[in-house]
């Protein structure tokens, strides 16, 4: 056999190259390392399969979770690590700017697929951003060839009001595709998120190791940090102004003063007794905000339903005159809301017959699910929100044989402060098929401007039974008594008071009989 004697020499470029490259890979680690603050740095280096971050605003969270999905990608080549959020928009516009500075500042040569979300670095090993908003979202998180390296499940507060998909999603989806990577070392999942509005849901057990009712279950090692924690948003300053613009200290305590004692106990337990005394001179939105503290907080909520707004199994709409409309929240890919309203002629209570979620759907499937719900309903008062699509989303329903009306913009906060009123008034009455929609409504939050629901957060149905209930808003019409008998005192009150009325109307006298004199 004739061998070529540059072959050798090429081969061992080759593996000189492969070596150099490994290198300069493990010292670019080194340096993202480096610039993490340490509570983040902990939390990339722990081992542990199962982890969670507890963390505040501002704390760093999205740094923390990339350069936990790229720990090591050098001895990891052609390796998938995946990155969940609710939606797949809401992992864009959370991680993908990130990922992109990672890449600038650490020269790290990734190819970015803008329209499959993928990072791709030069050994092949890939971050991939998801939504895992329903079960056809999570169904498509199966069958990687290879399995996961990593997943990060980011937001885990706000899966709250979908807490079942989110348990089948770490059960039965997740787990099994991180198996074939953890004889190598990999298989790891992280739930990352500040807590959610209500201590309730997987995350809140696996950061507590205590369901809502208090039993104990099985916790993942947890890790908290804060704003405080951070070096590179200058948090103090920010705090003192967040604390005297938003309202948050309890009891005239001067800001600067808060400030520097969650300062002093800023590496303490939020459990430890050291922080009670601190803890309640501040509100509760404040605690869960900004120093990730479960805590029950029912004013962040925009819709309070109580068990009394609940109506009973098998209960009918009562005999009547009734304004039935339904709204629409297409979403197409990322889900779609639909809701039934109805309101009696002389009454001002409401009834949510209906309201539910749909995953992908096509306009064509839209229009058949408005056109059954229209005839199951005898209505053909429908409203939509058409969002960019304006006229030609009408058109097209038009297109598909069902006539629906364009939600008129602009109206989003009346349209929830009178929902909410109904409520609070117990005028709003839910049905058993109502079910979507109270589930939403235990976890979902206002904006910061309490104007609107909270970006990231399932609102689907809310936003289609905000739509079916707003134009019932109309004032009713108080019932007629029933008219007395003729001949009665009170008919002949009646037919007095109408002929009084009459006579102004006509503008004459009232003629009324004259008392004669006794003669004699």
């Amino acid at each position: 056999m004739i061998r070529d004697p540059d072959s050798g020499d090429l081969i061992a470029r080759i593996l000189a190259a492969a070596t150099d490259s490994t290198v300069a890979a493990a010292e670019t680690w080194q340096r993202i390392l480096a610039d993490l603050h340490e509570k983040q740095r902990t939390f990339v280096l722990d081992t542990a399969s199962r982890k969670c971050a507890l963390k505040g605003r501002r704390g760093g969270g999205s740094y923390a979770i990339a350069a936990w999905l790229l720990e090591d990608w050098h001895r990891w080549p052609g390796a998938m690590s995946l990155y969940i959020a609710l939606s797949k928009d809401h992992a864009k516009s959370i991680l993908w700017p990130t990922l992109i500075e990672f890449d600038e500042k650490y020269n790290l040569g990734a190819v970015f697929n803008g329209q499959e979300l993928t990072m791709t670095l030069p050994n092949g090993a890939v971050v991939r951003l998801c939504g895992a908003k329903d079960k056809i979202q999570i169904e498509k998180l199966r069958g990687f060839a290879k399995g996961a390296r990593r997943v990060a499940v980011d937001e885990a507060g706000s899966f709250q009001g979908h807490d079942a998909n989110f348990r089948y999603l770490i059960n039965s989806v997740l787990s099994p595709q991180l198996m074939d990577m953890h004889h190598r070392g990999g298989g790891q999942i992280a739930l990352i998120s500040s807590p959610g509005l209500a201590p309730m849901g997987v995350f809140f057990e696996k950061t507590t190791g205590r369901d809502h009712m208090g039993k104990p279950v099985r916790p993942w090692k947890t890790h908290h940090w804060t704003a405080l924690d951070n070096p590179y948003v200058g948090a103090q300053s920010y705090l003192v102004e967040e604390l005297d613009e938003g309202g948050h200290i309890l009891d005239g305590t001067p800001a600067e003063q808060i400030v520097a004692e969650l300062l002093a106990l800023k590496d303490t337990p939020l459990d430890d007794p050291a922080w009670a005394p601190l803890l309640a001179r501040l509100s509760l939105s404040f605690r869960r905000e900004y120093l990730a503290e479960w805590v029950k907080d029912k004013a962040a909520l925009v819709y309070n339903a109580e068990s009394h707004h609940l109506l009973p199994q098998g209960w009918k709409l009562p005999k009547g005159v009734y304004r039935i409309v339904i709204g629409c929240d297409p979403g197409w890919e990322d889900g779609n809301g639909f809701a039934v309203a109805a309101k009696p002629l002389e009454s001002p209570d409401v009834y949510l017959l209906r309201a539910y979620y749909r995953p992908e759907m096509s306009t064509a499937d839209i229009a058949d699910e408005l056109k059954k719900l229209s005839a199951e309903f005898h209505t053909s008062e429908i409203y939509a929100d058409t969002g960019g699509e304006g006229g030609r989303l009408l058109a097209d329903f038009d297109n598909y044989g069902i006539t629906v009306q364009r939600a008129q913009k602009g109206l989003k906060k009346p349209r929830i402060e009178y929902t909410r009123a109904l409520l609070d008034r117990r005028r709003l009455w839910l049905s058993v098929d109502c079910g979507d929609l109270v589930q939403e409504w235990q976890a979902l939050p206002w904006d910061e401007t309490r104007q609107s629901h909270r970006e990231g957060f399932y609102d689907d149905c809310s936003d289609a039974a905000l739509m079916a209930v707003w134009p019932l808003s109309q004032r009713f019409v108080e019932p007629k008594a029933p008219l007395p008998a003729v001949g009665t005192p009170e008919w002949r009150k009646l037919e007095a008071e109408r002929e009084h009325e009459l006579s102004i109307r006509a503008g004459r006298r009232i003629r009324r009989p004259r008392s004669r004199l006794p003669i004699g």
